[in-house]
């Protein structure tokens, strides 16, 4: 799954990667990319901006999938 966000002269990519590891549990993965001639300009907010979040976010959208797959048994 993947979100795309245009900036000016960059764009940054959101993917989300899913891998079963057994009959009940999903790994999840996210990768941000950011490319483009102007990427060097967001560098830095980018790593300032997801350091801190990013953990603790992959971990809400862990849990919100674990509730709707045991709400659904």
């Amino acid at each position: 799954y993947t979100v795309e966000f245009p900036l000016d002269g960059a764009v940054i990519y959101f993917k989300w990667y899913f891998a079963a590891l057994s009959d009940e549990r999903t790994g999840l993965t996210q990768r941000i990319i950011l490319e483009g001639a102007n990427a060097a300009t967001y560098l830095s907010v980018v790593q300032q901006s997801f350091a801190l979040s990013l953990k603790a976010g992959m971990e809400r959208i862990a849990a919100s999938i674990g509730a709707a797959y045991k709400s659904r048994q």
